[in-house]
């Protein structure tokens, strides 16, 4: 049954389950069997085996009795080690934090435990979740599945090794410049950014208070929209909190979406990808066009950087305000890069930080102009393949760019706006690397994201 386990959705375990042939105490020691198997990625930094089992038991009595608690009644699932878990450790991947046990669940822990889902255990984060690499981590940087040698993209890189890897069949992760679609789209599955405000994120240690999102990590999209379902909803404790009627996520899934409008900003992209990247997301165009779908050219969504820009003050400013005190008082026990990056925030004025702030409702109306008369817009997830471990920079088209400043070049776009988007696996590159595609829509809008998602995902066939 192994092998079987490793392969099977989310969707088709718990059928499996209803149909008593598979039992949640099985699955739980197998992906437990998985993390020991699997250790060298270092994609876990606490494993809670024994609390596992004992849900997983709950659970498998629940489905003898008929009383399944949802859609995810035993399945397991990692947290990223930036989201708060009562009495298990939480550590931020930091020194700072190496034993810190939290007195409060964060609410999507307890909306995942109250519908019977079983956390196996904590996943390496790149420290206080600031970069796009996890390679940077106390507890040692996390493993690319497909390239030992490579990142597994970050911040959620834990997250996204594990589910890639088959350990456990889905994740939690966090986002502020894209840190769950960025590990999503490096390891080759999939990783949704609702919009702001439809998950709570009370209850995850703080990066940029005015951007945070949680988000679910999966391999495949239906899965994904499952998880999503279970993870909304309205929460008082999270000021972002939106109040919006209960949704499934899967209701338009397999519906067809020929006729649909999808725009494609070129100038975006087509001059700082990398040749692989783009040569893909070109051959998800002709997919869409064959699909029945309507290709439209737009504009940049960023004709001069000034949205980028301004994104990167705002969140390196609420950065350093998170972090002030603690690098007064004990800067040794960040690390050198960590300290370089977060410290940035220091040297802007209150008033840069306030024009920044407030260009972010113009960008919102950009980008719903630009939405106008179209159903989605697609990108590259990202700019480049992952890189080497330890790398920082990267050469792309002759040109030497940083890694901080490339990896989240197109998915900061939905981060900074609030609106959703969702990557999915479009192909492997020459070295048999991950390639991501994104998809954003207009604000709560993530039924259609899911809708165009899971058509690409049937029409490409790749299995990753």
């Amino acid at each position: 049954m192994g092998n079987n386990i490793d392969n099977l959705t989310m969707k088709e375990i718990a059928q499996l389950y209803r149909e008593k042939s598979l039992s949640p105490v099985e699955v739980v020691k197998h992906q437990l069997e998985k993390i020991k198997e699997k250790e060298d990625l270092n994609a876990f930094i606490t494993v809670t085996g024994e609390l596992a089992t004992e849900l997983a038991k709950e659970s498998e009595q629940r489905f003898a009795k008929g009383q399944s608690l949802g859609p995810m009644d035993g399945i397991p699932y990692g947290a990223k080690d930036v989201i708060y878990t009562k009495g298990i450790r939480t550590t931020m991947g930091s020194k700072i934090y190496k034993d810190y046990y939290p007195t409060i669940n964060a609410t999507v822990i307890d909306k995942l435990d109250g519908g019977g889902a079983i956390l196996l255990g904590k996943t390496n984060t790149q420290e206080f979740a600031a970069g796009a690499t996890s390679d940077v981590s106390y507890f040692g940087p996390v493993k690319n599945p497909y390239n030992k040698n490579k990142v597994s993209g970050g911040s959620s890189g834990g997250s996204a090794a594990a589910v890639a890897a088959r350990i456990i069949t889905a994740a939690l992760g966090t986002d502020t410049s894209g840190s769950v679609r960025i590990p999503a789209s490096a390891c080759g599955i999939v990783g949704m950014k609702a919009t702001r405000g439809r998950v709570s994120k009370y209850g995850a240690y703080t990066l940029s208070d005015t951007i945070d999102h949680i988000g679910p990590m999966t391999r495949n999209v239906e899965d994904n929209a499952i998880m999503l379902g279970a993870l909304a909803g309205y929460d008082s404790r999270d000021p972002w909190s939106i109040k919006l009627p209960s949704m499934d996520f899967t209701a338009e899934i397999g519906e067809s979406i020929k006729g649909m409008v999808i725009g494609v900003p070129y100038s975006l992209f087509e001059d700082i990808t990398e040749p692989e990247i783009y040569d893909s997301i070109m051959n998800t165009i002709e997919v869409l066009k064959e699909l029945g779908v309507k290709i439209k050219t737009i504009p940049s969504i960023d004709e001069d950087g000034t949205f980028i820009d301004s994104c990167r003050i705002v969140r390196v400013s609420e950065g350093y305000a998170v972090h002030r005190k603690n690098l007064l008082e004990r800067p040794e026990q960040y690390s050198p890069e960590l300290v370089e990056q977060i410290s940035l925030g220091e040297a802007f004025k209150a008033h840069e930080y306030i024009n920044a702030y407030k260009l972010r409702s113009k960008f919102q109306d950009h980008f719903r102009e630009l939405m106008e008369g179209i159903d989605a817009i697609i990108t590259p997830t990202l700019p480049l393949l992952p890189t080497d471990i330890g790398q920082r920079e990267v050469e792309i088209r002759g040109v030497v760019h940083s890694i901080h400043t490339r990896y989240n070049l197109f998915t900061i776009i939905a981060s900074y706006t609030g609106f959703p988007a969702i990557t999915i696996p479009s192909g492997l590159s020459s070295d048999n690397l991950p390639i991501g595609l994104q998809i954003l829509t207009d604000e709560y809008a993530e039924t259609k994201a899911y809708r165009i998602a899971y058509q690409i995902e049937k029409a490409l066939g790749l299995n990753l």
